[in-house]
């Protein structure tokens, strides 16, 4: 009965700021918002937002209504036109609750005055803002750890000081999650041997989408300093994994190729057989880059000419043509 009459309070709390703006509203539809504050398809967005903003307005006297904006934020986190008075009414009402600061984070990664109100709002905090960031990172989930993580080190914060914060996102549940945390890798200042077990981690999953995350992943660590060897070997690995996807990801991150040839090349031509022709493309274009330098990469080359499909047979005609012009230079 108590939970009954709370509701019942917050539909009359409703009707009455409804009213004053919206004064023919009706109560079946007042009730339906007060369900979540606008669900979807049960009031006009004006209403919607004009609720959210009065709301607002109330302060800490609002907090009642704190759970339904957090659900209302989350159901329209793509939606600009309600999603700042959101924002600006949870920090009005809660500032200091971790739910708020959560959803604050979370809007880093959007886009529109939502995000440039999330990190005005962050910012505004100075060193403390900062540091309380960093803090809630460390236990954040997966989204929340991954965007403000970006946060930082576009604010100049160091990789070295909060690049291990992005490292159980690789292994997230969600597949956006992970690759949002891969496009972080670079600046994350981590060292190959502390990232590399997560990876291995994905590999040993039976689901594709985790294998394909952990070879973009050794593509992203391919292209910063020190031995490479390890993640060559991976991604050998991965050009034998069964999902056309992972492997033609395994053979494009070109940097591994210097200095392993001997090691490279042999599987690369094993490719040529595969039963993909993408895969089989960009097996003949890792050829290519390593034919300048070694005969038996362009003798791969000219068996590609045969290949069932053109445009593998076109990207080999590509490199062979471009050997021979090469050539030519040299002879002048």
């Amino acid at each position: 009965l108590a939970a009954r009459a709370d509701a019942h309070k917050e539909v009359r709390v409703l009707a009455v700021l409804a009213g004053l703006n919206y004064p023919g509203l009706s109560n079946r539809r007042v009730a339906a918002m007060a369900a979540g504050i606008g669900a979807a398809g049960t009031a006009r967005r004006q209403t919607q937002r004009r609720l959210v903003e009065r709301l607002g307005a109330m302060g800490p006297d609002a907090r009642v209504f704190l759970p339904s904006l957090l659900a209302l934020h989350d159901s329209v986190i793509r939606s600009w036109w309600v999603h700042e008075p959101v924002l600006r009414a949870l920090q009005s009402i809660a500032p200091d609750d971790p739910r708020v600061f959560a959803a604050m984070v979370r809007a880093l990664g959007s886009n529109g005055t939502h995000r440039r109100f999330a990190r005005q709002t962050i910012l505004a905090a100075g060193e403390e803002g900062r540091r309380r960031l960093i803090g809630f990172l460390e236990t954040a989930p997966g989204r929340a750890r991954v965007e403000g993580v970006g946060f930082l080190l576009e604010e100049g914060v160091p990789g070295s000081e909060i690049g291990h914060l992005i490292l159980p996102a690789l292994t997230d549940a969600n597949a956006r999650v992970r690759s949002r945390a891969v496009a972080l890798l670079p600046r994350a200042g981590q060292r190959t041997d502390v990232v590399l077990p997560r990876i291995e981690t994905l590999f040993a999953s039976d689901a594709p989408d985790r294998w394909l995350t952990a070879t973009q992943a050794l593509g992203a660590l391919s292209r910063l300093p020190g031995d490479r060897g390890p993640i060559v070997n991976l991604l050998f690995t991965a050009v034998r994994m069964p999902d056309e996807r992972v492997r033609v990801i395994a053979v494009q991150p070109r940097l591994m190729y210097d200095g392993e040839t001997e090691r490279i090349l042999p599987v690369l031509a094993d490719l040529l057989d595969d039963s993909e022709a993408s895969v089989r493309r960009e097996a003949v274009d890792g050829l290519g880059e390593l034919s300048a330098h070694d005969e038996t990469a362009r003798g791969h080359l000219q068996a590609a000419l045969g290949d069932a499909d053109e445009s593998v047979r076109e990207v080999a005609r590509y490199w062979l043509k471009e050997g021979e012009e090469e050539g030519d230079v040299d002879d002048d």
